[in-house]
């Protein structure tokens, strides 16, 4: 037993376990647990080591643990198993990077899934023998820092400079070893990944959307293009680009050859209903045919919506010990939502949020904030007249207009699909 379970009185020792079957939740008799089931607290429904030492495994584990894993609504699919839907886009995907050899962008919209779509091409390129190294980009990324830890992380035995009896290979070293200490560029970067033999290299740089340094972009467009002109034997996979595409293509037109932009949009309603069905046979808490219908229309073609709202559905559900998710448990779970995205608002959002419901008629609002969803927050008061309480007296334009927060559009969009259900 550990100090700080001898000084409270619990541990393993003095820890016993049953499970409610009826929520599914696992009961322990610690102190601190018996005064919150007294108190009529909330409670943890599992220890956290057992919740980790049960990874991958088939033990029973609780309800709530159960739905987490189900719907995963904070982390992307990593897991083939939860995969669904996108079987063309993710043949497209590997048949471009395996046949045509090209580099590949996908791009789209946030909560689309092209995180997911990453982890998923990883996994699939691995068991096939491709060394897959992925990193996930931020504000600050450059070139020499980036592909330094990428390099870090790939051995010496798999460069041409790699004899696999020699002393360097024996010793651990690694790609990282071949630069000298002078900033990388993209030549000198091309001259080593070029040795890269006995297997084939694909670098994943996720979230390429976030950097705000152009020259990172230019390099690795650059890379991009000495890559395919050496027939190298690595292949980059950028994901989350969105409108950045355009600008690494136009900063060097001959990249256009070499790489593939392949959009990442909605997801129709036999994918989301794959999802549910995955779920489902994960949670053990089926959805009836109604809730169904409904939570993938609220869904609005979002994978990262469907997820979430069925999550917190089944969640009221397991609350009130039902044995399946009603559109009751939808409805209730819409409203947590929306209230809980309100409070991430600005006062001047949520302002604005509570005028357009009130002066726009909700089929015309509806609209607007799907097509908003679908186009990085913007509309146009053109296409979308009715939204002229956000444009402050001034008269329609083509010009694309933002809403006062980024995300006006997905709290108006659960509010109407909370009272819509």
């Amino acid at each position: 037993m550990s100090w700080i379970s001898k000084l409270f009185g619990f541990g393993p020792d003095a820890v016993g376990s049953d499970t409610d079957d009826q929520h599914g939740t696992l009961v322990v008799s610690s102190p601190v647990q018996a005064s919150a089931q007294a108190a009529g607290l909330p409670r943890f429904s599992g220890l956290a080591n057992e919740i980790e030492a049960d990874r991958g495994q088939s033990r029973e584990l609780s309800a709530g643990h159960r739905l987490g894993r189900a719907y995963p609504v904070s982390q992307p699919v990593s897991d083939l198993r939860q995969f669904a839907g996108r079987r063309e886009l993710l043949t497209s995907v590997i048949r471009s990077i395996e046949e045509r050899r090209m580099h590949v962008v996908l791009y789209g919209d946030r909560g689309i899934g092209k995180t997911s779509l990453l982890h998923i091409i990883a996994l699939l390129a691995k068991d096939a023998r491709y060394l897959v190294r992925y990193s996930s980009c931020s504000a600050s990324s450059d070139l020499d820092s980036t592909f330094r830890a990428i390099a870090e992380d790939i051995p010496l035995l798999y460069h041409e400079k790699g004899d696999p009896t020699s002393t360097q290979v024996e010793a651990g070293r690694t790609l990282a070893d071949l630069f000298d200490a002078s900033r990388l560029t993209p030549a000198a970067l091309s001259e080593v990944l070029d040795g890269v033999s006995g297997t084939r290299l694909l670098i994943i740089l996720d979230e390429f959307d976030r950097t705000e340094n152009p020259d990172f972009r230019r390099e690795v467009a650059e890379l991009i293009k000495n890559l395919s002109d050496r027939s190298s034997k690595v292949q980059i996979l950028i994901g989350g680009v969105a409108e950045n595409l355009s600008e690494l293509v136009r900063q060097i037109p001959s990249i256009r050859r070499n790489l593939l932009g392949i959009p990442v949009g909605r997801m129709n309603d036999t994918e989301l209903a794959e999802i549910l069905a995955n779920g489902q046979a994960i949670s053990g808490l089926p959805i009836d045919k109604i809730a169904q219908q409904r939570l993938i229309g609220s869904a609005n073609g979002s994978p990262y919506l469907a997820n979430l709202i069925a999550h917190q559905a089944s969640s009221r559900a397991i609350e009130r010990g039902g044995k399946s998710v009603t559109a009751a448990d939808l409805k209730d779970g819409l409203g947590t939502m929306a209230r809980e995205q309100m409070l991430r608002l600005p006062e001047r959002a949520q302002a604005q949020v509570e005028t357009l419901l009130a002066e726009v008629p909700h089929d015309q609002l509806r609209a607007a904030v799907s097509h908003a969803l679908e186009h990085f927050g913007q509309v146009s008061l053109k296409q979308f007249p009715a939204l002229k309480p956000m444009g402050d007296g001034k008269p329609a334009t083509d010009r694309p207009l933002a809403f006062e927060d980024d995300g006006v559009p997905l709290t108006i969009w659960l509010r109407l699909a909370e009272l819509n259900n």
